[in-house]
């Protein structure tokens, strides 16, 4: 099919642009307008600029949970009861082929210990604890 039959199907002439589509449309409005899109502009960034303090109260925990929900309810009583070996703790797991009371195992514990304290993402270390952290044969 050439090109003449398009046109004639399209009803268009050689020559003629086809008419803007709809955003096509609202740029030349836009730029037509100039003035009154920068004010529309800046009237709808200083509008939500206003409600953006509010945001953080409807979002809590960056809109990621539901405040009241067992899930949370949950995720509380662990961080509460477990000594911050929670659903937000990082876990390093360390295993010896001994006990991890034995020098070698604790020398590996100091050493992860000094790198993760040194890290500002990290906001607390906490020791091993038997019974909590360490497994039930001390391997881990």
């Amino acid at each position: 099919m050439t090109f003449a039959k398009i046109e004639d199907q399209v009803g268009m002439e050689r020559g003629q642009e086809p008419p803007p589509g709809v955003l096509g449309r609202i740029g030349l409005v836009a730029a037509r307008r100039f003035r009154t899109t920068v004010l529309l502009w800046l009237v709808l960034v200083a509008g939500l600029g206003a409600l953006a303090p509010q945001v953080t109260s409807v979002l809590a925990g960056a809109g990621w949970q539901a405040s009241g929900s067992q899930s949370v309810q949950v995720r509380d009583l662990v961080d509460r009861h477990f000594g911050g070996t929670g659903s937000t703790a990082i876990q390093v797991v360390v295993h010896a082929d001994g006990s991890v009371a034995d020098p070698a195992a604790r020398a590996v514990l100091a050493k992860a210990t000094g790198l993760l304290q040194a890290n500002r993402s990290v906001a607390e270390v906490i020791q091993p604890r038997p019974g909590l952290t360490v497994s039930a044969d001390g391997h881990t």
